[in-house]
């Protein structure tokens, strides 16, 4: 664990935050690939620019939202703990929503194609997603349950004491799913930029996207130890992956092309 960076001075008050430059540093590749991938669609690069810079702020402000929301009944009891909450990065889903939302209407107002955009953006915020998640290894946050007995590979053990403050759990072997979601992010990244260059219809590389990852944030969520939700045995994240996976199937089997009728055989 490394949340500092680069400390200025011997107070925590000032220092470059580990999160936020691995972070800057998916968003800043993630914008060169998505300029790049949309000369290969016949896309404006300089439209794909401003998608990316804004569905980004519109993201992050919709994450924000959707972790105070969800925790409500806490904040109503504890008003105090709001603020530090501002300090988090907020829950993926929420900004994915307002940020497609974002996605959506733009290309309405320029003309654009909504499909053919998704799919421009969708290897690209695997790649963002994936240096988020070592981002949070650094931090310390979205933390594993405790190994319990050991394991093939070697647990990570927390042992800085920032993360109090979020309340990782210091000096216990943990499973480093942070990690592992960061893993299964670059794998889905590499899918996707395959997929991207064979040219499928509009809309598939997208529609992939939020399938596969819907599937491995469901399975990573029964490692993750933090507070996850309240919405019964499953974490609201898990909920979320089901009804986006739900979702997107139903729209793949709506928009796939139905077999026509053989013509009947003339007598």
């Amino acid at each position: 664990m490394h949340p500092q960076l680069i400390r200025f001075g011997d107070s925590d008050t000032f220092f470059l935050s580990t999160y936020g430059v691995l972070v800057a540093i998916g968003f800043l590749a993630a914008w060169w690939l998505a300029a790049r991938l949309a000369r290969r669609r016949g896309l404006p690069p300089e439209r794909i620019s401003d998608i990316v810079v804004w569905s980004l702020l519109v993201g992050l402000v919709g994450s924000k939202l959707s972790l105070i929301f969800l925790g409500l009944p806490v904040y109503f009891r504890e008003p105090a703990l709001l603020l530090p909450t501002l300090r988090y990065a907020g829950v993926f889903y929420g900004g994915l929503l307002f940020g497609t939302a974002f996605v959506f209407l733009y290309c309405r107002r320029r003309g654009l194609p909504f499909g053919r955009v998704a799919d421009v953006l969708a290897a690209p915020l695997a790649l963002a997603h994936a240096f988020g998640r070592l981002g949070c290894f650094a931090a310390g946050c979205c933390f594993g349950v405790a190994t319990g007995q050991p394991v093939p590979w070697y647990a990570v053990v927390f042992h800085d004491e920032a993360a109090r403050t979020i309340g990782t759990p210091l000096g216990v072997p943990l499973h480093p799913v942070q990690l592992y979601e960061a893993g299964s992010n670059l794998l889905l990244f590499l899918v996707l930029l395959w997929l991207f260059l064979r040219r499928p219809p509009d809309g598939n590389v997208a529609a992939v996207y939020l399938l596969l990852y819907a599937g491995t944030r469901f399975l990573w969520e029964f490692l993750r130890a933090d507070e996850r939700g309240f919405l019964g045995p499953l974490s609201t994240s898990q909920w979320l992956a089901l009804a986006v996976a739900a979702a997107t199937t139903a729209i793949l089997l709506v928009r796939a092309p139905r077999r026509r009728a053989p013509p009947p055989r003339s007598s």
